[in-house]
C-alpha cells in the first residue's frame, strides 16, 4: 500500500486534492445550507379585479399565469416568481416576496397602469380619451398605484371609462371578490403551506 502512494504521481496528486477540495466544499455548503434552512417564507394573497368599458377582464389566456411548482429553497426568486396568478383563479395575486408592488405584478401581466393610463396588452387608454381610476381597499388611489406594496388582503380595482369617481367607487365591492383572506388559511399548491411538516429527513431532501 506504501509503496503504491509513493508511485503516485504529482499530477495525481493534485488531482486528488481538487477533488477533496470540491467534495469538502460541496458539503460544507449543504451543512450550512442545513443550519440556515428555514420553512418559513413569504406568501400571501391580494385580490384584483380590472374593468373597462363595463365589461370585468377575464384573463382567459395561460399566458397569465404561472406554473404550479413544488417546495423551494430558491431565496432569489425571479420577477414572475415574486408575484402572480395561478389558474383557475383569475382574481387572486399571490405574492411571494417582500416589497413587491401593483406595478410589479401588473407588469409580470404585460399590463402598465399610472396615474393618467392603463395599458393592456392590445389596448393603451389614456386620461386624454376616458376616465382610469384605481380603487384600492375602498378609497380611490392618489396618483398611480404602480409604487404601492401589495398589503396582505388588499383590494385593488382599475377602472376605464367610469363617469365619475362615485361610480367607479360603487363598482368595487361587486367587481373585486374578498376572498385573499380564504387562501391565506387555506393550504396552496403553489407553494409549501405553513402546515407542511420539515423534519430532519424533509430538511436534508430540500437542502441536498
Amino acid at each position: 500500500m506504501l509503496e503504491k502512494i509513493r508511485n503516485i504521481t504529482e499530477q495525481q496528486r493534485r488531482l486528488l486534492l481538487l477533488t477533496a477540495g470540491v467534495l469538502i466544499g460541496v458539503f460544507g455548503f449543504g451543512v450550512y445550507r442545513f443550519a440556515s434552512y428555514n420553512p418559513e417564507h413569504t406568501h400571501y394573497h391580494a385580490n384584483f379585479a380590472v374593468y373597462i368599458n363595463g365589461e370585468k377582464e377575464q384573463f382567459e389566456s395561460f399566458s397569465y399565469y404561472e406554473e404550479l411548482t413544488g417546495c423551494s429553497l430558491d431565496t432569489t426568486p425571479t420577477a414572475r416568481g415574486r408575484v402572480h396568478m395561478h389558474e383557475p383563479e383569475s382574481s387572486v395575486v399571490h405574492v411571494h416576496d417582500e416589497a413587491v408592488t401593483w406595478g410589479h405584478f401588473f407588469e409580470n401581466l404585460g399590463f402598465s397602469v399610472g396615474s393618467d393610463h392603463l395599458a393592456t396588452g392590445t389596448d393603451v387608454y389614456t386620461s386624454d380619451d376616458t376616465s382610469v381610476t384605481y380603487v384600492l381597499n375602498g378609497k380611490k388611489v392618489i396618483g398611480s398605484p404602480a409604487a404601492k406594496e401589495i398589503g396582505d388582503e388588499d383590494r385593488l380595482l382599475a377602472v376605464v371609462g367610469a363617469e365619475s369617481d362615485e361610480e367607479a367607487l360603487g363598482f368595487f365591492d361587486s367587481v373585486v371578490p374578498d376572498s385573499a383572506h380564504e387562501h391565506n388559511e387555506s393550504s396552496d399548491p403553489g407553494a409549501c403551506s405553513s402546515g407542511e411538516s420539515h423534519g430532519f429527513t424533509d430538511r436534508l431532501k430540500e437542502v441536498f
